[in-house]
């Protein structure tokens, strides 16, 4: 498992060989209040999951910001590689 990065109550991860349930690049995301989704890195649709519409809309900026950086770690994750996490220097 490799963690991506956290901000405010929300924590974003990846994990290796992650490709049989979601069947697309994606990422997850845990919120302090139980809540998680998972999202596509391609086009950030919230596959199985909830989060709170805040959250959402931050994890989405990010995605914005940080879209080669998530495709990184993706193909890192795949190919069982290490995992860095992603800086918010422009958050």
């Amino acid at each position: 498992m490799g963690e991506l990065f956290r901000v405010e109550n929300i924590i974003v991860k990846t994990y290796n060989y992650d490709t049989d349930k979601h069947k697309e690049p994606h990422f997850h995301v845990y919120t302090n209040d139980g809540k998680s989704c998972v999202f596509s890195i391609s086009d950030g649709r919230v596959l199985p999951g909830t989060i709170g519409r805040r959250e959402k809309r931050l994890i989405m900026a990010w995605i914005i910001l940080h879209k080669e950086d998530f495709w990184d770690r993706w193909n890192n994750a795949v190919s069982v590689k290490y995992i860095e996490k992603i800086s918010p220097r422009e958050f």
